[in-house]
């Protein structure tokens, strides 16, 4: 079982990161690059530490602060909500880091999940803002992508 996950991971991966960055519009094509620089993280630390030195290691946590604070900046400065959901998600596997550093009897099987099946529905959270991005544009509505604070500090929207 957590074989299959690892591969839906992975094939989650490589089919929308590409599928945001190819048809997305601003913030979706950042939020994949967020998502690209959590995997270069990981991968980073995997080829400095080894795989099973990362596993004992509370190194992995920064591939989780990454995308906390990607999202967070996206949420931020865009005019969407899912970077919301994203940023939500990525606290969710932080506190997870917590859960394991708190309890040691916690289960290594039960900790890879609490840490990585949140970054996996941000994944499917970054699709579907891309789908809506091409439906927009399909309907020929206007998309404002960017918060302007300028403008809201002088009373404009």
């Amino acid at each position: 079982m957590a074989l299959i996950a690892y591969y839906a991971f992975w094939v989650a991966l490589v089919v929308f990161v590409p599928f945001a960055l190819w048809k997305g519009a601003g913030p979706e094509r950042l939020g994949a690059l967020v998502i690209l620089a959590m995997t270069a993280t990981a991968l980073t630390l995997v080829m400095i530490l080894g795989q099973e030195g990362l596993r004992a290691s509370s190194w992995l946590i920064l591939t989780d602060v990454v995308g906390f604070i990607g999202f967070g900046y996206l949420a931020l400065h865009s005019m969407r909500s899912w970077p919301l959901w994203c940023t939500a998600l990525q606290l969710l596997a932080l506190l997870s880091h917590v859960a394991h550093f708190s309890w040691a009897g916690i289960s290594p099987l039960a900790y890879a999940y609490m840490r990585g099946t949140p970054t996996f529905f941000a994944l499917f959270v970054l699709c579907a803002a891309t789908l809506s991005v091409l439906r927009r544009k399909h309907e020929g509505l206007h998309d404002r992508m960017w918060q302007d604070w300028k403008a809201l500090r002088r009373g404009g929207q």
